[in-house]
């Protein structure tokens, strides 16, 4: 793309200076990484003081499938993440300032809510199904209540003193 400087590399041997980014965007990446804290403190070391990473990783997924030998990746999901863990992670190991963060990615099949009728669970299904055609707000309130999230972005900003305003 003109304009743009694109790099291809492994996160430890990311060729840019320290401090370059105003903002960074990491989706789809720290789930795979061999040696977290690492790779994290190498994408927060070319983020400028004030900066903002945003990231998005697979929200409490179940990994057993990564361990069947028929598994065709190399290079599977190692770790799953919740909101509990990224806090932790981000405020207590790094030090840094948890902007904000929020599931979403919603599937049906394991449902939160469980009725012990089944006939009124399949009538929540529908009912789910009949407001996504209307696209409006109730079929994403319904889908928070009754499905379960697949992911969860969150945002965090590089020095914790700087960013308590926010």
């Amino acid at each position: 793309m003109k304009g743009i400087d694109v790099c291809l590399s492994r996160i430890e041997d990311m060729p840019y200076k320290y401090q370059y980014f105003d903002c960074i965007v990491c989706t789809d990446v720290l789930e795979h990484v061999l040696d977290l804290n690492l790779s994290f403190s190498k994408i927060v070391s070319v983020l400028k003081p004030g900066g903002f990473l945003i990231n998005r990783v697979p929200y409490r997924e179940n990994l057993i499938s990564y361990l069947d030998q028929s598994c065709p990746y190399d290079l599977v999901h190692l770790r799953n993440f919740d909101e509990f863990t990224i806090q932790l992670f981000v405020e207590k190991i790094f030090n840094l300032k948890l902007i904000e963060w929020e599931v979403c990615g919603f599937i049906g099949g394991r449902q939160k809510i469980n009725v012990p009728i089944p006939k009124i669970n399949g009538l929540f299904r529908r009912l789910i199904r009949i407001t996504k055609i209307s696209g409006d707000e109730l079929h994403r309130s319904l889908s928070r209540v009754f499905n379960h999230p697949t992911e969860i972005n969150f945002v965090v900003c590089n020095e914790k003193k700087q960013c308590d305003q926010l």
